[in-house]
């Protein structure tokens, strides 16, 4: 668990690719998280900003983590 810093995080791309940048979010698939793309439903599930990009699948990703 990570409150702030550059965290390596399991991604899954079941929203669309990840590209850096993007808004990382909760998934539905435990224990992972996903690209967030409506900003209406992001409010509080918002995990951070991802540095790297995922095309298709699961994998691992560094994501830069600021909790508020």
């Amino acid at each position: 668990m990570a409150m702030i810093g550059i965290v390596s995080t399991k991604v899954s791309a079941e929203n669309g690719p990840i590209k850096p940048g993007d808004f990382i979010v909760t998934s539905s698939t435990q224990g992972y998280a996903m690209k967030g793309t409506d900003r209406n439903l992001m409010f509080g599930s918002v995990m951070g900003k991802a540095l790297g990009g995922l095309d298709v699948g699961k994998g691992v990703i560094e994501v830069l983590v600021a909790l508020q």
